[in-house]
């Protein structure tokens, strides 16, 4: 029995790593996004509760000085407890607040008649946005690191991550 369940426990713990980066978006009407340069995810498990830090480098390869949003999938049981950049050195932090957050996504056509985004697609059902309110230069390089915790699920012994 353990031959089997150390495989599939792998194989989903990896196949979910692939969807645990954070995503700049530009303008979302027209699939505009920052190049992701690089991703690093630093996992800790205590019992049901994983502690996940995200790093990701992003560059702004549009050619143009911009604003941003920055998005990241999360589940439903994962709550942010720090999200901060780095620009030019400088780190900044965000703060959370209680509220509802602004789900509305940059982008020249204000939505697109409802249709669903790539973006949204990606992120899912329980996304964490901020937007930054710092001008991006063309060609510079931002870090994000998002600290979230996330219940994990019991079964059989096990506890498993969705990441």
């Amino acid at each position: 029995m353990k031959k089997i369940i150390l495989p599939f426990f792998c194989f989903f713990i990896y196949s979910n790593l692939v969807f645990s980066n954070g995503v700049c978006i530009v303008d979302n009407d027209n699939n505009i996004y920052f190049e992701m340069k690089s991703s690093h995810l630093d996992v800790n498990i205590n019992n049901q509760v994983a502690t996940i830090v995200s790093t990701q480098v992003f560059e702004n390869t549009t050619g143009i000085e911009t604003l941003i949003k920055f998005g990241y999938p999360l589940t439903e049981t994962a709550s942010a407890t720090q999200l901060r950049w780095q620009i030019a050195g400088n780190w900044y932090y965000a703060s959370f607040a209680p509220t509802a957050q602004d789900t509305i996504l940059p982008g020249s056509g204000g939505g697109g008649g409802g249709a669903i985004s790539n973006a949204q697609e990606y992120l899912g059902e329980f996304p964490l946005y901020f937007s930054l309110e710092q001008l991006i230069p063309p060609g510079l390089d931002i870090t994000f690191e998002l600290t979230y915790v996330d219940l994990l699920p019991y079964a059989f012994n096990l506890s498993l991550i969705h990441i």
